[in-house]
């Protein structure tokens, strides 16, 4: 289930479109943190997240406040 923005009512998750799926997955976070890591040559977090449109976040690492540390999934380093 995911709620729709703006709004408190439940939408059925079967509602997304493969596209979206795919977009929302793990492996798409970790494609795109792999990305941003060898990009930027820094160290890179990948967070999991309350919001069914968005259940990874991608983050440098450096900016991964206190709080957010129990959501990280896995961190990226460039040795």
């Amino acid at each position: 289930m995911r709620r729709s923005k703006g709004s408190t009512m439940p939408v059925p998750s079967e509602s997304l479109s493969r596209l979206r799926t795919q977009l929302c997955s793990r492996e798409n976070a970790d494609r795109v943190a792999t990305r941003v890591c060898e990009e930027t040559m820094s160290a890179v977090s990948v967070l999991r997240t309350d919001f069914p449109l968005q259940p990874f976040r991608v983050m440098a690492s450096r900016d991964v406040a206190a709080p957010m540390t129990a959501m990280i999934e896995h961190e990226l380093v460039i040795l």
